[in-house]
C-alpha cells in the first residue's frame, strides 16, 4: 500500500497564514546574514553611539538611563541587561530585534495582500524584496534610534490595516492588535516623537 508523501512547498505555505508569517521571517532573516557578514555595521549620527556608551557604562563608568531622546522603559532596560553581562551588545540587539520583527511583520502585510489578489508567490516574493531593499535595507547597517523606531511604528500600523472585522476571527483579531500593540511600544520606548508622528 502506498502512502501519498507531502512535499514541502513554499507555494502551499504561501496560502496558509503561517506560512505568510514564515517566508518573510526566513527572508528576513537571511537577509540579516548578509548584512552581518559583508556589510560594516554603523550609526547615523552621533547620538546613538553617545547614548549606547552610556547605557553600557563606556563613558560613565557605570550603566545609566537618563537620556532626553528615548523612553525611561528602554534605557532602564537596556542599562540593566548591560549590568548583568557586558558581553552583548544589548543595545544593537534591541535595534536587531525590533527591525526583524518590523519588517517580517510588513512581510506579512505583503504577502497576505498578494495571496488575496492572486498574485503568484514569486511575484510576492520580488515585491517583498524591492520592499526591504528601497525601504528598509538601509537601516540594516546604518542603525538610527529614530528610523528603528519609525520602522517598528509603521509595521503596526501596516498589520491593523491587514485586519477586517467582518471577516477575520475574534481571535485572529485580537492576536493581531496584541502583535501591533507590541511593535507600537517598542517603537515608542526607544524613540516617542516617531511614535507621535505615525500614529
Amino acid at each position: 500500500m502506498k502512502h501519498g508523501n507531502k512535499k514541502f512547498s513554499f507555494s502551499v505555505m504561501y496560502h496558509n497564514i503561517w506560512g505568510q508569517w514564515l517566508i518573510p521571517a526566513i527572508i528576513t532573516f537571511l537577509v540579516l546574514c548578509i548584512v552581518f557578514a559583508f556589510i560594516p555595521i554603523t550609526f547615523m549620527t552621533q547620538d546613538d553611539q553617545y547614548i549606547m556608551e552610556c547605557l553600557n557604562g563606556t563613558l560613565t563608568g557605570k550603566p545609566t538611563f537618563f537620556f532626553p531622546f528615548v523612553n525611561i522603559v528602554f534605557a532602564v532596560l537596556i542599562s540593566l541587561l548591560y549590568t548583568m553581562t557586558l558581553s552583548i551588545n544589548w543595545y544593537m540587539f534591541y535595534y536587531y530585534f525590533v527591525l526583524f520583527l518590523s519588517i517580517t511583520t510588513v512581510g506579512y502585510c505583503v504577502f497576505f495582500i498578494g495571496e488575496k489578489r492572486k498574485f503568484h508567490f514569486w511575484k510576492s516574493c520580488l515585491i517583498f524584496g524591492w520592499v526591504i531593499f528601497a525601504l528598509f535595507f538601509y537601516s540594516l547597517y546604518t542603525l538610527s534610534f529614530t528610523l528603528t523606531a519609525t520602522i517598528s511604528c509603521t509595521a503596526s500600523m501596516a498589520l491593523i490595516l491587514t485586519v477586517d472585522p467582518q471577516k477575520d476571527s475574534h481571535k485572529k483579531q485580537i492576536f493581531y492588535y496584541v502583535i501591533s500593540i507590541i511593535l507600537l511600544f517598542l517603537g515608542f520606548i526607544l524613540r516617542p516623537l516617531s511614535a507621535q508622528v505615525v500614529l
